[in-house]
């Protein structure tokens, strides 16, 4: 299935079982890779055109490289990307940010993900 993203720039969507079973989805370059137990879930699938977003705009290779090597990068894309999952499931902020503390590698703890996601008074 093809999705654009900024209207114009197009992204492949292939559904498909990821090969690490921590992920539902991820995303190389404009392909979006998502199980498909997972097909019906809008905010995944807008999570990982997030992440096409953003590399588009950050050229592809370098995006990746920041994304790799980067982990301030890869946080603020990743809190980027949760966020907006969460216009869609906000109830799942807790396990989104147990996502960003514990499957990123970034060094950071669920208390500070959780912040950054949003208000950190509802559970903290």
């Amino acid at each position: 299935m093809i999705k654009f993203v900024y209207k114009i720039c197009p992204a492949l969507v292939i559904y498909k079982k990821p090969k690490n079973p921590l992920y539902a989805g991820y995303t190389q370059g404009f392909i979006v890779f998502i199980d498909p137990a997972k097909q019906n879930d809008i905010g995944l699938l807008m999570h990982e055109l997030t992440h096409v977003k953003q590399a588009y705009k950050g050229l592809f290779i370098i995006h990746g490289l920041k994304y790799i090597k980067n982990l301030k990068y890869r946080l603020a894309c990743e809190i980027e990307a949760y966020k907006v999952q969460m216009t869609y499931n906000p109830e799942y902020q807790s396990t989104y940010a147990n996502f960003i503390a514990n499957r990123y590698g970034l060094n950071i703890d669920e208390k500070y993900a959780y912040y950054l996601l949003g208000d950190c008074n509802d559970k903290w």
